[in-house]
């Protein structure tokens, strides 16, 4: 049986590290209601960039309150290519990275273009927005070093691996 395939949160990755920045500025732990609150976000996008951090192994979420673990401590205190390089790691540990990184390995290049990514995606996660997650996987991709994208060629690649 495959792995269980979870969709990437909708998150973009400045949203992920400053609310690890929030939480470490606030002793590493805090009510995720309270900083909605104070942020003004609505509740749902909030919980979005939780999920994305948790997925990400930078946070944990005990009783509604957002607990910085070691590793997003690690992520706020060092430099950025520290940052990139812890991403890169984590990112390489989800189920979806890696289905994505094996697709394109089997491909000519190690490239694809978009259209094949979105029906690899829609194959995956049938009941997502496939447009969605390739902006994520994009976005999340291209912060870490990991995909690369050619938007004149529409061609989306293993970027230096």
């Amino acid at each position: 049986m495959d792995d269980k395939i979870d969709p990437l949160p909708d998150a973009g990755v400045n949203r992920i590290l400053g609310l690890l920045e929030i939480i470490d500025d606030r002793g590493g732990r805090e009510d995720i209601y309270r900083i909605a609150h104070e942020l003004d976000y609505e509740f749902g996008d909030l919980l979005a960039v939780v999920k994305a951090a948790e997925l990400l192994g930078f946070l944990t979420t005990p009783g509604g309150d957002a607990l910085l673990l070691p590793l997003g401590k690690q992520v706020i205190d060092g430099d950025a290519n520290v940052k990139k390089a812890i991403f890169k790691r984590q990112l390489e540990q989800v189920a979806l990275i890696n289905r994505i990184i094996e697709f394109l390995a089997q491909r000519e290049g190690r490239s694809a273009d978009k259209e094949e990514i979105l029906a690899e995606l829609s194959r995956l996660l049938p009941q997502e927005d496939p447009e969605k997650v390739f902006t994520t996987l994009l976005n999340w991709g291209r912060y870490a070093e990991l995909f690369g994208y050619d938007p004149d060629e529409d061609r989306f690649y293993i970027d230096q691996m």
